[in-house]
């Protein structure tokens, strides 16, 4: 549903689309936007993708009460990014003090979305 909403949506606002290069349409891919828009590239490779994917988003997308449920429906998977770390000084302090380096920290703390995107590749 939200692909056909993502494509109706990109054919209003864009006349024309195109794509560079032929993209690999098996079942495991990873599909990559250098974006400068947190909504409009997402909804463009959705509706440009021949296949189902499934969104690597920043974990703070999931606190807002309009993107919770477009997340959940993409069965998007959250990241933490190194900026949005920062901000959970708590966290980071506690990791300190238990001797985590910095890079130790970053890795746990992304342990789970790494298996997500694993295991979703995994199962196509």
């Amino acid at each position: 549903m939200l692909r056909v909403l993502a494509k109706a949506l990109s054919r209003i606002f864009f006349r024309r689309i195109s794509l560079s290069g032929t993209p690999y349409a098996g079942p495991h891919a990873i599909w990559a936007s250098n974006h400068q828009s947190g909504i409009v590239d997402p909804a463009l490779i959705m509706a440009l993708t021949p296949v189902p994917l499934r969104p690597i988003s920043k974990h703070t997308l999931w606190a807002h009460p309009i993107m919770r449920p477009l997340l959940e429906m993409t069965r998007a998977i959250p990241v933490r990014r190194t900026q949005d770390m920062m901000i959970e000084a708590q966290a980071y302090k506690q990791a300190m003090e238990k001797g985590l380096s910095e890079k130790e920290w970053r890795a746990n703390a992304n342990s789970e979305a790494f298996q997500a995107v694993t295991s979703a590749l995994i199962s196509g």
